[in-house]
């Protein structure tokens, strides 16, 4: 689940335009009545639908076909230095998926109940 630290957060518009996903979306903003709830939504290239994720959210998604592409369109230059995320696994969402393929760095993320630099 990523996002940017501000002051480089980012709004995102995200599509799919190969294959299909499994699109999750987490509420960091401490004083929202939705914080640390999430949303999912599925994202394909037959509907052409996206969806639109404000600063103050984490993103993740799970692919639901082999080889699908994924695009953002983002208010702001992607920057390293305050790239970060949310443990998959730490906030309740079931991905329904035994084996999960999560790069390295992703694992290395903290957990939900870890992290307290709310927007």
């Amino acid at each position: 689940m990523h996002f940017q630290l501000k002051p480089y957060e980012v709004d995102k518009l995200v599509f799919v335009t190969k294959g299909r996903i499994l699109d999750v979306v987490l509420d960091l903003r401490k004083e929202s009545k939705t914080f640390k709830k999430f949303i999912s939504v599925e994202l394909d290239q037959y509907n052409m639908n996206s969806i639109y994720i404000p600063k103050g959210y984490a993103h993740g998604y799970k692919s639901l076909e082999d080889d699908s592409i994924v695009n953002y369109a983002t208010t702001r230059e992607y920057n390293p230095v305050y790239d970060t995320g949310i443990r998959w696994d730490s906030f309740g969402m079931d991905w329904k998926v035994d084996n999960p393929i999560i790069s390295e760095k992703d694992m290395k993320l903290i957990k939900l109940d870890e992290f307290n630099d709310w927007f």
